[in-house]
């Protein structure tokens, strides 16, 4: 069967087999939204709920074959997602902090 090139271009499969989807309502009109709302719903963070899994498996052909029916919470995903992100913001800073010199005094 042939891939939905849509679906492809729209949904994401985890190496461990979780779908991930873009969330729903972030299109326009988001004025009121915090900057820090605005960025975490730009990504691919909504996990795609138990009844479309099937679906999604067979339109997207064999790609879909790596997909497993085991749901995760999307509080996981979320906190797993975070985890990475805090651990790459502490790898960034460690290379960026330089060591404090004490000032020369002159006499």
């Amino acid at each position: 069967m042939k891939t939905r090139k849509t679906l492809s271009k729209r949904v994401k499969i985890t190496k461990n087999g979780i779908i991930l989807k873009k969330q729903n309502r972030t299109g326009h009109l988001k004025r009121k939204w915090s900057a820090n709302k605005k960025t975490r719903k730009r990504g691919l963070g909504a996990v795609v709920s138990k009844g479309y899994i099937k679906n999604i498996k067979q339109m997207l052909g064999k790609s879909g074959s790596k997909i497993t029916l085991n749901v995760v919470e999307s509080e996981n995903v979320e906190a797993a997602a975070t985890e990475t992100k805090s651990n790459s913001k502490a790898t960034t800073s460690k290379k960026v902090s330089k060591k404090k010199v004490a000032p020369i005094e002159k006499e």
